[in-house]
């Protein structure tokens, strides 16, 4: 930090340039305005292991080695280990003022880690995609924050806590079109079989990373605005899932009569009443399912279309409670996928819809947002997947062609199982600089 303040200066990332190229601009100039006593001192190579580099590169105890300015930031904090964790803790800091102010303090410093993964992770991939504006401002809003976090104080009262959780909701706010961004460039370029799966790979620990610290985020931000009954911060404690389907169910049906003039009836059944609670997140088990019916309705409403409602096959949608988690298929008899296009099914810009919404959007988010869309950015499906893993789960679809196809939806995250984050590979973590 003093040599920062030295230099008189701080970098930032520009259109093209990796974290590792970046990180490297500061040791040049570390060595051509070295000072007295560092020309004495023994040279050290910094290399990637925990969050230190030795003793003599060692700043406080538990914390990551300092560099320098926005490089230096995220190269600090993508050394270090993201902490999943248990959906018990997490409810019990949403319930327990005392616990929520020990929890915050975790967040401080989680984020900033988190944070650095995901932005780590854009900025590997493939060249021609790093260096397009949606995924450039993407990283640029990720080093904001993380900025913003680290120059900010640590809470350690209720009152810090209040102006933490403005900051929190800021960043809320800053990063909702991120999703948007990011998957328009993907959709815009052309690669290999092998560079589309490369690119789907990093997406999906970018938004899998993404789904976990925006729930942190939501959950604290709820927490702190003071408990509603029966919830945690956003967890439901007694869950409705039943409920939740219904709900999401007649959403989609509007949704598809708005786009497509009808809709098929949507018929939800329970199963396993009276077991123990299920704690959920409504708005992340709303999301799937709205994307799973959506998909159901299109494909019915499509096969057949000389018919009315009251003539179209129903979705059919049973919803199953166990003490091993939540189970939910939503069956449809929209005549199936063909098997070239269920291989893909799930990737991110693959959609089973005949028209791409990408086709017609510029370069703003005002000429084209994915908001109230029926199909065809191939992005519900994929992001649903990363949900249900997420929660501890996955998301299975099988289809007959001629028939049609069955989703099932499975979420296990109760108790002492921690939340699923993505191992992130060495390749991810950039180069350090030499240090002299």
């Amino acid at each position: 930090l003093g040599f920062r303040k030295a230099l008189g200066t701080s970098y930032k990332l520009g259109p093209g340039m990796s974290i590792a190229s970046a990180a490297r601009l500061p040791a040049r100039l570390f060595r051509s305005h070295r000072l007295a006593s560092a020309s004495a001192a023994p040279r050290h190579r910094a290399s990637f292991g925990a969050c230190a580099l030795g003793s003599a590169l060692r700043g406080q105890p538990g914390h990551p080695p300092l560099f320098f300015g926005d490089a230096g930031l995220l190269a600090r904090w993508s050394a270090c280990r993201a902490t999943p964790q248990t959906m018990q803790d997490i409810c019990e800091a949403g319930l327990d003022e005392s616990r929520r102010l020990e929890h915050v303090r975790f967040l401080h410093r989680e984020l900033r880690i988190r944070l650095a993964h995901a932005a780590a992770v854009l900025n590997g991939l493939l060249p021609d995609l790093a260096e397009g504006h949606g995924i450039h401002d993407t990283v640029k809003r990720h080093v904001d924050s993380i900025r913003d976090l680290e120059y900010g104080p640590c809470p350690k009262t209720p009152a810090e806590n209040h102006e933490f959780v403005r900051l929190l909701e800021h960043m809320l706010a800053y990063h909702g079109d991120d999703t948007y961004h990011v998957v328009r460039d993907v959709c815009r370029s052309t690669g290999s079989e092998d560079q589309e799966l490369q690119v789907n790979t990093a997406l999906e620990r970018f938004f899998l990373l993404r789904i976990g610290t925006r729930f942190l985020l939501r959950h604290h931000v709820e927490a702190s605005r003071g408990s509603r009954p029966g919830y945690s911060g956003v967890v439901q404690l007694d869950g409705d899932p039943a409920g939740i389907a219904r709900r999401s169910a007649s959403a989609s049906a509007r949704l598809c009569r708005a786009h497509l003039g009808q809709a098929p009836p949507i018929r939800v059944v329970e199963d396993g009443c009276g077991l123990p609670a299920f704690p959920c997140e409504p708005a992340a088990l709303s999301y799937v399912l709205t994307e799973l019916f959506k998909n159901a309705c299109r494909a019915v409403v499509e096969r057949h279309a000389e018919g009315f409602d009251d003539d179209l096959p129903p979705v059919e949608c049973r919803v199953a409670r166990s003490e091993a988690g939540l189970l939910v298929e939503v069956r449809d008899e929209g005549g199936g996928i063909r098997p070239e296009q269920l291989g893909k099914i799930g990737r991110f810009g693959q959609s089973t819809s005949s028209v791409s919404p990408w086709s017609s959007i510029g370069n703003g988010p005002a000429e084209g947002h994915p908001a109230g869309v029926l199909a065809g950015y191939g992005v519900g499906l994929a992001l649903s997947r990363l949900f249900a893993q997420y929660f501890g789960g996955c998301l299975v679809i099988s289809s007959e062609v001629g028939v049609g196809t069955t989703a099932t939806l499975r979420m296990t995250w109760q108790g002492e199982s921690s939340e699923r984050l993505p191992l992130l590979s060495q390749a991810v973590t950039p180069a350090l600089p030499e240090v002299y």
